[in-house]
């Protein structure tokens, strides 16, 4: 069986997606060795089994970054905008009758509409 590393993380819908990792070890497991190369976290780093020198070493870098992708950041942002936007409107319609008026009968045209 050979030995098997992470190598990529993702997600159905991309909504996260691995960054680039600059650091590499050097160091090729020997796949006839079932624990040569296995990887674990100890001290707030990362250790990799070396099987010919029967110990844990050191693994280069000491972090993982997964990041959500771009798309979902500008959806975020927009979400944001729009919370606001319809904070101050609800703020503007408390405030002011006529408005609220308008906006009550956008919402009723607008919900007749989309159900045609």
């Amino acid at each position: 069986m050979a030995n098997r590393f992470v190598e990529n993380i993702c997600s159905s819908d991309q909504t996260i997606y691995c960054v680039n990792n600059n650091h590499t070890p050097h160091y090729t497991p020997d796949d006839n060795n079932l624990h040569d190369g296995a990887v674990r976290t100890r001290s707030g780093g990362l250790e990799y089994y070396d099987a010919k020198f029967k110990c844990w070493l050191p693994l280069p870098g000491s972090e993982v970054r997964v990041e959500l992708a771009p798309h979902v950041t500008h959806v975020l942002d927009w979400a944001c905008r729009k919370m606001e936007e319809e904070i101050k409107l609800d703020a503007l319609a408390k405030k002011y009758p006529a408005f609220k008026q308008a906006k009550d009968n956008y919402e009723i045209i607008k919900a007749l509409v989309t159900n045609e």
